[in-house]
């Protein structure tokens, strides 16, 4: 819909003399333009949400989104991406290039930095938290939380994170064919978040918090009361690291809830859960699965190339069988590994992902959870679930240790919908 539109501007703005760029009851075309510079990782690729595919940005609608921006609206963050990403393109002009200006034209204009600090991009019902000086130290993570028009996608309250130079959870953006991968791509299986609530249209969807500062920065989103509602809290530890706690109460559905998790690497590790046993009859089309029950707080560890890992800590003792699978890659190598037409070739590698599915059998499930992005060494010393001293909720403790010295962060929710305030430690 973005060709038309773009089209109809111009349009306008030629025959009637209406300049809907500047016109205050069209301020929301800016918004149209500009959505993607605030929903880019750290090396300029978008998260893939919605209809996006992986990994494409430089395509020929967003070299024209960025030029309407500059030259129409002036924004100059855009500039500053059509420098980064377009300059090959605009310098030789193409038909795609409709406010094309030569590259000396552009010298004497300073661009503004984009995709550095935290955005709620309400209209898209989408939040990144972001951390960090520079694009080796930057951490973004996102959530996603539904489409307030058009067709709806599976992956209601959908998680996803960038850390210390990668992709670490990821969006497996959606590829045609095999038929079998793009039904894997369009559920809630290949998506962070609660399998029974991922089909959810959301047309009630809100944003219940949204808070950005040094010392934190938190959203959350979702539906009324614990019906399904998701908080991210990205804590800044000092000018490069951080975690962050991940709080998604659920209460839809038939008394079960399964919180899902990938990140990309299949090497995984974990502690507090006991033996797993082979489980014979995973969900399709997951593979090599191991299950067991579990009782108590446990981590499973994610790990990379170059000693980078991603500690997902689960701090809730509630019964929950666990289990650990595979789950198929990302678009992006689908697309290495198959043609167009669905036939596998041969000599392609197409890796798995490790997996974790947490199932509670509950009328009101709480899935809390720890992520710790690191290299070589971990961010905390702790991670823990605090007693209440009175009414409903959750208090997350963290201790680490920074210059010398011991830190203790803790962090206290209210139960989504309770008029009971949690309490501890007086506050």
């Amino acid at each position: 819909p973005l060709k038309p539109l773009t089209a109809i501007a111009e349009i306008l703005r030629g025959r009637t003399g209406l300049d809907v760029y500047v016109d205050t009851k069209c301020a929301l075309l800016r918004n149209v333009y500009t959505w993607p510079l605030e929903t880019t990782y750290p090396n300029r690729i978008p998260a893939a949400i919605n209809d996006s595919h992986i990994g494409t940005w430089g395509c020929d609608w967003e070299v024209e989104l960025s030029q309407i921006a500059y030259h129409r609206l002036g924004d100059l963050r855009s500039l500053t991406r059509m420098r980064e990403q377009f300059g090959a393109v605009l310098a030789k002009g193409n038909r795609f290039s409709l406010f094309h200006r030569p590259p000396d034209g552009l010298r004497a204009h300073e661009g503004q930095p984009y995709a550095e600090t935290s955005s709620l991009l309400e209209g898209l019902r989408f939040g990144a938290l972001r951390h960090g000086p520079s694009k080796a130290d930057h951490t973004m993570a996102f959530l996603d939380y539904g489409r307030p028009l058009g067709h709806h996608h599976a992956d209601f309250l959908n998680f996803g994170l960038w850390s210390k130079g990668m992709l670490m959870v990821t969006e497996m953006g959606y590829k045609y064919r095999p038929d079998w991968i793009r039904l894997w791509a369009r559920s809630p299986l290949a998506h962070n978040l609660v399998l029974e609530l991922g089909d959810h249209k959301a047309a009630r969807a809100t944003p219940t918090v949204w808070f950005t500062g040094p010392s934190l920065h938190a959203i959350e989103a979702g539906l009324p009361g614990v019906e399904g509602r998701r908080l991210l809290a990205l804590v800044p530890i000092d000018e490069r690291e951080c975690y962050l706690v991940d709080l998604f109460w659920a209460s839809a559905g038939q008394g079960v809830h399964t919180w899902a998790l990938h990140a990309a690497g299949d090497r995984v590790d974990s502690e507090g859960l006991g033996s797993l046993e082979p489980w014979p009859d995973p969900l399709e089309p997951l593979r090599r699965a191991r299950r067991t029950a579990v009782s108590q707080p446990f981590s499973v560890s994610w790990r990379f190339e170059q000693e980078r890992v991603l500690r997902t800590n689960i701090l809730d003792a509630a019964p929950s069988h666990v289990t650990l699978a595979e789950c198929p890659s990302e678009e992006d190598f689908a697309a290495r590994a198959f043609t167009t037409s669905g036939t596998r070739i041969e000599n392609v590698p197409f890796p798995y992902r490790a997996k974790i599915l947490i199932e509670r059998a509950e009328d009101v499930s709480r899935f809390t959870a720890v992520h710790e992005p690191y290299r070589s060494v971990r961010l905390l010393d702790s991670a823990r679930c605090v007693p209440l001293e009175s009414g409903n909720g959750v208090a997350v403790e963290a201790t680490f240790a920074r210059d010398g010295s011991q830190y203790t962060d803790l962090f206290v929710q209210t139960m989504p919908g309770s008029t009971r305030k949690a309490v501890v430690g007086g506050l």
